[in-house]
């Protein structure tokens, strides 16, 4: 069975939205799904399914999280071997980076309603969208005033969709995690 990653968008934030990751995993396992880990709790699952579009496994699993904790949270799913794909990659190798900066990627819950022009700066919030892979948007996120902007909502600004956005540590991480040895 081939293995899927579903990022949940906005729970365990600021004390809202709370999902608890040991509840989630078992919910989730309950759906038929196997091999079941969740990473962080900011909402990142692993998972083994029957092979299905991205889509279908992100509407099952958004609408049992709606029925158990009562609230919406939209999830993206994407395959564990086009996450790796991705990572091997290195989208992040061309960019020129002075340190410091973070580098996100923000996954899109569909195809984008408007291609943007890239690079795409907002030099107030510090982001920089550099390159849409699919429905794939990476950005950077240099610190202006101490801090950075939403890198989430410049993506979901520049392609008019949903999107759900993570440390590329984390997606580094959990493809390391996931991916089985050869």
């Amino acid at each position: 069975m081939p293995g899927y990653v579903a990022f949940l968008r906005a729970v365990n934030v600021g004390g809202r939205n709370a999902v608890p990751m040991a509840e989630l995993a078992r919910r989730c396992t309950a759906l038929g799904w196997t091999g079941v880990r969740t990473f962080l709790a900011s909402g990142n699952v692993y998972f083994e399914a029957p092979r299905a579009k991205e889509t279908t496994l992100a509407a099952r699993a958004s609408a049992m999280i709606g029925a158990w904790r009562g609230f919406e949270v939209p999830v993206v799913v994407r395959r564990i071997d086009a996450l790796a794909a991705r990572v091997a990659a290195k989208p992040f190798a061309r960019c020129k980076l002075a340190g410091g900066e973070k580098l996100y990627v923000a996954f899109l819950a569909g195809a984008p309603a408007r291609q943007p022009k890239l690079p795409l700066v907002d030099p107030r919030e510090g982001l920089e969208a550099f390159a849409l892979l699919d429905q794939d948007l990476f950005l950077v996120a240099r610190l202006v005033r101490g801090q950075s902007g939403s890198p989430n909502d410049l993506a979901e600004r520049a392609t008019g969709v949903a999107a759900t956005t993570r440390n590329w540590n984390t997606v580094e991480k959990i493809v390391a995690a996931s991916v089985p040895k050869r």
